[in-house]
């Protein structure tokens, strides 16, 4: 009888947290030989998922390679996994948001031992988090153009400029705000543009505004109606736009002044005949909601 009751402790403490729990992501950053600070490709990783990690309750696990002493490892493995801690309280992380800070000393996963002297981040994603947008984007009242013969109105070119003279409803595309296929990491040249977009509003505000996300290269079904499936497959679109979002707010904009939506790929903008008509795709638009 102890060893059932014991057995029935045990299922409901496995059922309870499978049920609490929800996906995770793990970003690994990379550190120079017998060395614990952070590089500037370090940095860059994790500024790059700042905004997941505000948000969410983060593990944080230090490693060194097998060369060396064991001991002296496992002691920069700590430094490690504290230098990072330090870097992510500076930068806005919650020191209650952080379950974990682990030293694991020598790992030998990898034979490339640049990849063994490493810190993992890991992010504990809520289940609803994953899945659910700021809004939900109907797909089946959006109504597609032909994309090989849409022209853009030239209120709407890539110039971050336009945004202030459009009229609410009206939606600047930004051509130089652009993601990495497949992810929500923006691409180098992102980064000036979206500093421009803080700026200007800073200069301006009153300006309210929706971020739409977009992606390419699937099909758009239009049969799916408001569950969770739709917000699903628009998870990469929704993921693009929320980075932008984060980046305002992060960046000191009120959120009152923002939303965000993803749309999947039932706006394309060009016909994706080739690779660059699909990285055009791969989008984030503005939509000016009050001024």
């Amino acid at each position: 009888m102890k060893h059932l009751f014991a057995f029935l402790l045990i299922s409901l403490s496995f059922i309870s947290i499978s049920q609490t729990s929800g996906k995770i992501d793990v970003f690994n950053i990379y550190f120079d030989v017998n060395s614990f600070q952070l590089t500037p490709k370090g940095v860059q990783t994790i500024n790059e998922k700042l905004y997941l990690i505000k948000d969410n309750k983060i593990e944080i696990k230090g490693y060194a390679d097998y060369t060396g002493n064991r001991v002296k490892n496992l002691m920069l493995s700590q430094k490690r996994a504290d230098n990072v801690k330090q870097f992510l309280i500076n930068n806005g992380v919650q020191n209650d948001s952080i379950l974990s800070v682990k030293a694991l000393g020598e790992d030998s996963t990898y034979n490339d031992l640049s990849k063994n002297r490493r810190v993992e981040i890991i992010v504990h994603y809520p289940i609803q988090q994953r899945i659910v947008s700021h809004k939900i984007v109907d797909t089946s009242l959006v109504t597609q153009t032909n994309p090989s013969t849409e022209k853009l109105n030239p209120k709407t070119s890539n110039d971050l400029n336009n945004l202030v003279n459009l009229k609410v409803g009206e939606t600047l595309v930004l051509r130089n705000i652009q993601f990495y296929p497949g992810k929500d990491i923006p691409l180098p040249k992102a980064i000036p543009e979206l500093k421009k977009l803080v700026k200007i509003m800073e200069d301006h505000p009153t300006l309210k505004i929706e971020i739409q996300g977009h992606i390419c290269c699937t099909k758009c079904d239009r049969t799916i109606e408001h569950t969770l499936h739709v917000e699903k497959s628009n998870e990469l679109s929704i993921r693009r736009a929320r980075y932008v979002y984060y980046f305002l707010k992060n960046s000191g904009i009120n959120k009152k002044r923002l939303s965000y939506m993803g749309f999947g790929s039932c706006k394309p903008k060009v016909a994706e005949i080739n690779e660059n008509a699909m990285q055009m795709n791969r989008r984030v638009e503005i939509m000016v909601i009050e001024k």
